[in-house]
């Protein structure tokens, strides 16, 4: 059951492994919808991933000096990316939009 200790001192306990996401959208929507990442004892992660123990966690806005920085696995290389725009990713679960 970790305890998530905010930058304001706040806590907040949740049941099982919670991600960053998880964490912003405790808070509220607006910010789950504004969440791109996030620091977990000082280490910058991706939102989702999992915070299995206590911790302290910051959530990363595009607002945030740190939010111009998107972490490194979020943009596809170009050759993916060209391939998932003309709809011939072999996964079906990544299609164009």
């Amino acid at each position: 059951m970790p305890v998530i200790t905010l930058p304001d001192g706040s806590q907040r306990s949740f049941d099982g492994p919670v991600s960053i996401y998880d964490v912003a959208a405790d808070i509220g929507t607006g910010l789950a919808k504004a969440c791109i990442a996030g620091r977990i004892n000082g280490e910058r992660v991706d939102s989702c991933d999992l915070i299995t123990e206590d911790a302290n966690v910051e959530i990363i806005t595009a607002r945030d000096e740190d939010g111009h920085e998107p972490p490194f696995h979020v943009l596809p290389p170009a050759s993916e990316y060209s391939i998932i725009m003309r709809g011939l990713s072999p996964c079906p679960s990544i299609t164009p939009t």
